[in-house]
């Protein structure tokens, strides 16, 4: 995909940024980025971690916790938007993958993402957090989310 393809266009970035190297040079301010060892929260509000550890996946049967990052972003240009879908280990990718994509969990991170004024935010990250059986997510859960001001 190239930048104009990117700013032309509504994207979607399924994978880390170590196969979408775009998503690591986006022009938009993040709060929470994607890290070979787990997500690094830039930005904690209270009571967060500064850094969502991968903990103990193992990558050779693809079993344990892992996290992964929904990110909600402006385009190019104030033109789009840029939804970016992407775990430390391909298991979270899947778990994340299931959470924008599954009835129950969309409703969930509508929940927590609306504002006191009852309207979603347009832009937004979310840290979800996954245990995984043979590949498989068993549980899924959004352990962090934030709200991002476009400007």
């Amino acid at each position: 995909m190239t930048w104009n393809d990117i700013g032309a266009n509504n994207v979607i970035f399924v994978g880390p940024p170590k196969f979408n190297l775009q998503v690591r040079d986006l022009p938009v301010v993040q709060d929470l980025v994607d890290d070979a060892q787990g997500i690094r929260n830039l930005r904690p509000h209270p009571g967060e971690p500064s850094f969502f550890e991968e903990g103990t996946f193992d990558p050779q049967n693809g079993t344990g916790e892992t996290h992964a990052l929904i990110s909600r972003l402006p385009g190019l240009h104030g033109s789009g938007e840029i939804l970016v879908v992407a775990g430390t280990a391909t298991a979270g990718t899947l778990a994340a993958t299931q959470f924008v994509t599954s009835e129950v969990y969309t409703r969930e991170l509508l929940r927590r993402i609306r504002m006191p004024n009852g309207k979603i935010p347009p832009y937004f990250q979310a840290v979800i957090f996954a245990k995984v059986k043979k590949w498989t997510p068993v549980e899924i859960s959004c352990v962090a989310h934030h709200v991002l001001d476009p400007r």
